[in-house]
């Protein structure tokens, strides 16, 4: 298209040209006429030749608005992918953050659950030392009862013997065999309850008082 409006270009000049160099020579109306009819057709072809311009100007506006359309798409959908994967970041670093202060909070409570532990069964062992010294205790309280009783059930034998009016041998032999033979049978007796508590680690159960039993009531 270029090619041709400077080919027209070049022919109007040439033609004017020529007008020109007519007028010395005489005939300068028939040249002036050449020259209007070259100007019109001139006109015309350079107007088609522009509206032709703009129609293909046209095409490329459209063209590139249609790719401009698309670039701007595109541009658009990468922007709110890229925000997406920004979102998502955040979620992870927010639930990896959440994670990390679950699992201190776990090891917070894990470890005041072995000191809670590790108290209770300290505290076990203590009332299980206590229990086995009072079980000891009442044993010896117990031991050092029956022992009392006996000596106390023996003095009063060994008494009553005495106030006896001039006893014979064989009188104060029975009483002393008896009185052998009841302690004898006291300590047998202590003995199993000695063991029946200790395997039941109950105290025995005794229905008088100490002081009832030191004097024999």
């Amino acid at each position: 298209m270029l090619i041709k409006e400077q080919a027209y270009k070049m022919k109007f000049r040439a033609l004017q040209k020529s007008a020109i160099e007519g007028q010395h020579d005489g005939v300068n109306e028939h040249t002036s006429n050449e020259i209007s009819r070259t100007d019109l057709n001139y006109s015309k072809n350079l107007i088609e030749n522009l509206m032709s311009d703009n129609r293909s100007l046209h095409e490329d506006v459209e063209d590139f608005r249609t790719a401009l359309e698309s670039v701007v798409s595109n541009f658009k959908e990468v922007k709110r992918e890229l925000e997406k994967e920004r979102l998502r970041g955040m979620k992870i670093e927010f639930l990896e953050e959440q994670l990390k202060q679950e699992k201190l909070k776990c090891e917070q409570l894990s470890e005041s659950n072995s000191k809670i532990k590790e108290k209770y069964l300290n505290m076990l062992e203590v009332l299980r030392q206590a229990a086995f010294e009072i079980s000891e205790q009442e044993k010896e309280d117990q031991m050092s009862i029956d022992h009392l009783i006996r000596e106390n059930r023996h003095l009063r034998e060994m008494l009553s013997i005495s106030k006896i009016n001039e006893p014979s041998i064989k009188e104060i032999e029975d009483a002393l065999a008896s009185a052998e033979s009841e302690i004898y049978d006291s300590t047998v007796n202590e003995e199993s309850l000695i063991d029946a508590y200790i395997s039941s680690k109950n105290p025995v159960p005794t229905t008088r008082t100490k002081k009832c039993l030191l004097f024999g009531k």
